[in-house]
C-alpha cells in the first residue's frame, strides 16, 4: 500500500512590509517614446504628460532646509536650496527700494552674528506657516502684493512664517516674520525671493 504524502500548505502572496509604507505608483508603457512633461497643457494637446502638483510638505521641507542652513551657518546648504539669483526685499517703511541679493546679505549676517546659537532653539513651527498660490495672492498686504505680482510665475508659492525664537542674549538675528517665494525645479521647490523688515 503506498503512503499518501501530507498536503502541502497553500501559499498565497504576501506584501512586502516596506512596500506597505509606500504610496502606490502607476505604471507606464516603457516601450513607447517619453513625451516632455508640463504642468498644464491645451485642449487641443493629444498626448501631454502632466507633472504631478508638488505638495504644501514639499514647500515646507524647503523652509525646513533653509532654516538649518542658516542655523548651521552651512553656506553649501544654503546655496542650494536658494535660487543663483534669488533677492531679498527690506519691506521697512523707509527700507530701499531695490532688493539686495539674498546670498549676499546672509553671508555678512553670518560675519556678524553666531547664528549656531540658534540651532538648538525652535525658530519656527510649520504649522504657523501661511502659504499663499495664485488664487490667494490678493489676500498678501499691500506693499507685499505689489512686490509679488510683478515676480510671481505660474504655480509659485507665497510662504509667511513667523519667527518664534528671532534674539538670544540681547542680539537680533531674524525678523518677527519671513516671507518666501518659491519656484518648482524638477521635484522640489527652491526659494527664488524673500522678503522681511531687517533686524539689523
Amino acid at each position: 500500500m503506498t503512503a499518501c504524502s501530507p498536503p502541502s500548505p497553500a501559499v498565497f502572496p504576501t506584501l512586502d512590509p516596506k512596500s506597505a509604507n509606500e504610496p502606490t505608483r502607476s505604471t507606464s508603457d516603457r516601450t513607447s517614446a517619453m513625451v516632455p512633461t508640463t504642468v498644464s497643457a491645451p485642449a487641443a494637446a493629444t498626448v501631454i504628460a502632466l507633472r504631478t502638483p508638488l505638495g504644501d510638505e514639499a514647500a515646507m521641507a524647503t523652509i525646513a532646509s533653509f532654516f538649518r542652513a542658516v542655523t548651521g551657518e552651512d553656506h553649501a546648504r544654503l546655496s542650494d536650496v536658494t535660487d543663483g539669483h534669488a533677492n531679498l526685499h527690506d519691506l521697512r517703511p523707509r527700507g530701499r527700494t531695490l532688493p539686495y541679493h539674498a546670498g549676499h546679505v546672509w553671508r555678512g549676517r553670518f560675519r556678524k552674528r553666531p547664528y549656531e546659537k540658534l540651532a538648538s532653539r525652535l525658530v519656527y513651527r510649520a504649522r504657523d506657516a501661511r502659504i499663499f498660490d495664485a488664487g490667494s495672492y490678493g489676500s498678501l498686504p499691500h506693499k507685499l502684493r505689489n512686490r509679488v505680482t510683478s515676480r510671481l510665475k505660474g504655480r509659485d508659492l507665497v510662504l509667511k512664517v513667523p519667527i518664534l525664537v528671532h534674539t538670544v542674549n540681547g542680539q537680533r538675528y531674524l525678523p518677527d516674520e519671513m516671507i518666501f517665494w518659491l519656484r518648482r525645479r524638477e521635484g522640489r521647490y527652491v526659494i527664488v525671493q524673500m522678503a522681511e523688515i531687517f533686524p539689523f
